[in-house]
C-alpha cells in the first residue's frame, strides 16, 4: 500500500482509539490523584482540550505524579492539535521514568519510595511503550518522519524486553509502517507479522502492511 494513503489510514485509526480510550494513564493509576489532574480529565471529558490543558499548565518537580501528569497532558495536548508539545511531555516523562528506574535499581528496590507512605509513579509497561508510540504519531502530525523513525526503534527496543509482559500489536504496527518509510522493509515485514500474530481476529499481510 502506498505509505501516504496508509498514513492517513493510520492517523484516521490513532483519533479513533484516542477518542475511545481514556487519557493514557488513567487504569493504571486509579488512587490518590491531584485536584488538577482530577480537573483536566474532567475538562477533557467534556471535549474542552484547552481549559483541560490549562489545569495542568503547572506541573511541579517534586511532584511525586509528575510522570503521570505529564504523560496525560502530553495526551490532551495532542488531542487539541499542540504535536510539538505532546511530544514534548512524553519525552519529558520518558526520561523521568528511566532516571527512577536507575534510582530504583541503584537502590536495591523494586519500588521507589519516597517516604514510608509515598510512591512515585512510574508507569505500567504498555504506558510506557505507548509513549513513544504517540510521540510518533505526533511527528507523524508534524511530517517529521526521522523523529518517527527514532519512535519506532523506541518501541521495538521496548517491547523486546518487556519479560513476560504481552506484546502490543498496535504499537508493533505503528513501529512497522515508520520502518517501511525510512526504507528498511525487511524490519517492517517483522513488525507486521509480528503484530499480526500478536492479534486473535485480524492478519495483517507482513509484505504490504494491509
Amino acid at each position: 500500500m502506498n505509505p501516504t494513503l496508509r498514513s492517513r489510514r493510520l492517523r484516521g485509526s490513532f483519533c479513533r482509539a484516542r477518542r475511545c480510550s481514556a487519557l493514557l494513564a488513567l487504569c493504571a493509576f486509579s488512587g490518590c490523584v491531584s485536584s488538577n489532574l482530577q480537573l483536566a480529565r474532567s475538562h477533557y471529558y467534556g471535549g474542552d482540550y484547552e481549559k483541560s490543558a490549562a489545569a495542568l499548565d503547572v506541573i511541579p518537580d517534586g511532584n511525586t505524579e509528575r510522570a503521570l501528569h505529564l504523560m496525560e497532558r502530553g495526551m490532551i495536548q495532542q488531542a487539541r492539535g499542540a504535536y510539538k508539545e505532546s511530544t514534548e511531555d512524553w519525552l519529558r516523562a520518558h526520561e523521568l521514568t528511566e532516571h527512577l528506574d536507575y534510582l530504583s535499581l541503584s537502590r536495591g528496590s523494586t519500588s521507589l519510595l519516597i517516604n514510608d507512605n509515598v510512591m512515585a509513579f512510574r508507569g505500567a509497561f504498555y504506558e510506557r511503550v505507548l509513549l513513544h508510540s504517540f510521540a510518533a504519531m505526533s511527528y507523524l502530525a508534524m511530517d517529521q518522519w526521522d523523529g518517527a523513525g527514532v519512535e519506532a526503534r523506541n518501541i521495538i527496543n521496548k517491547l523486546e524486553t518487556r519479560n513476560k509482559f504481552p506484546d502490543d500489536p498496535y504499537s508493533r504496527y505503528v513501529a512497522g509502517f515508520f520502518l517501511e518509510t525510512t526504507g528498511d522493509n525487511d524490519g517492517a515485514s517483522l513488525q507486521y507479522r509480528m503484530a499480526s500474530d500478536a492479534m486473535r481476529n485480524l492478519a495483517i499481510n507482513p509484505v504490504t502492511g494491509k
